[in-house]
């Protein structure tokens, strides 16, 4: 085995998986990634090829045994598949893992309100059940990925004791999985932690389909030369608590290394910049980066949306001593120079 430390990182070939993965690799993990593509790429994958083995869900078992001696000389295995499969369900609850950080979901807004049946077996019951099988191991400890849709509405910077009223399906249903793994907590040794994240944003975000964002989506039209779409709300501009991938990175880091020494009920913490911004002046800069005059449109909100986000950081600051380390000006500039 190479490294001390085995880990699972759930949509592992996403924009936020793929950067927790690669820190992990330098920091001297075995990493196995479970994730369909559904919405993640093995492009995102920045390894070098003769440290990565990949495998397909499909294959029989007997060949995804087979494996297992070349899995011990690379430190990336890359399975493509359901992370709620059987197959990946079992190798939790034998107690295979340190640690299983799940960041899999349909993780955005509008296909949870289209299909709230199918997203909410994908964002809910999957999660409960790695939680579980994680439970069961009585070791592997569990870092969830939530988001900050569970306050729904904003009006001042929330922390993580203020009133949870989540406008979506998507915010009701990372809240409702938070509430189960606090649940599953009472009843089992599970050490466990919800880290609220707050409008992830980083250079292998992509443009189009699930996980998309305003950023990369901006980026390319203001490539092409096409306009900038910049939505609106029935109470006023929208504005963004936009937060750099590699700090949210920093934060499931120190989490893990936190939880290795200390045992958690399934807190949640925020992890945000506790700063916001409009979508206006987000164009505005990025135009002005991209030495660019596109044109500038604006348009309704999309259903369950809200006005602002914003992070009150302060616990996780005091627990860990995280701290947003990258503004937005910063954070641009890296995600506009790939």
């Amino acid at each position: 085995m190479i490294g001390k430390r085995r880990i699972l990182v759930t949509g592992g070939c996403g924009s936020i998986g793929s950067a927790l993965v690669s820190r992990l690799i330098d920091d001297g993990w075995t990493v196995d990634v479970i994730d369909d593509l559904s919405s993640g790429s093995l492009d995102n994958i920045l390894i070098e090829n003769e440290k990565l083995l990949v495998s397909y869900l499909g294959m029989d078992v007997d060949d995804l045994t087979s494996n297992d001696s070349v899995r011990e000389k690379k430190p990336l295995h890359v399975l493509i598949g359901d992370c709620g499969s059987p197959y990946v369900l079992t190798t939790i609850r034998r107690g295979d893992y340190d640690v299983v950080a799940h960041l899999a979901a349909v993780s955005s807004i509008p296909p949870t309100i289209q299909d709230p049946s199918w997203s909410t077996k994908i964002n809910v019951s999957t999660t409960v059940e790695i939680a579980h099988m994680c439970a069961a191991s009585k070791k592997t400890r569990l870092i969830f990925a939530s988001s900050s849709a569970v306050y729904g509405e904003m009006r001042f910077a929330v922390s993580e004791s203020s009133l949870c009223e989540p406008v979506s399906p998507y915010g009701a249903q990372k809240l409702a999985a938070e509430n189960i793994i606090g649940t599953i907590v009472r009843f089992s040794s599970l050490n466990s932690v919800c880290l609220r994240l707050f409008n992830v944003y980083g250079p292998q975000q992509p443009a189009k389909g699930v996980g998309s964002g305003v950023i990369s989506v901006w980026r390319e039209n203001v490539e092409k030369g096409l306009h900038v779409k910049i939505s609106t709300h029935k109470d006023g501009d929208v504005s963004r608590d936009f937060t750099h991938v590699d700090d949210v990175v920093q934060a499931f880091i120190l989490m893990i290394e936190k939880s290795s020494v200390k045992r958690y009920s399934g807190d949640a913490f925020n992890v945000g910049t506790g700063v916001t911004t409009t979508l206006s002046d987000l164009a505005h800069i990025m135009c002005v980066q991209l030495k660019s005059i596109s044109p500038k449109i604006f348009s309704g909100y999309r259903q369950g949306d809200v006005l602002m986000t914003l992070s009150d950081s302060s616990k996780i600051r005091s627990e860990v001593d995280w701290r947003s380390e990258i503004s937005l000006q910063e954070g641009l500039r890296r995600v506009l120079s790939v």
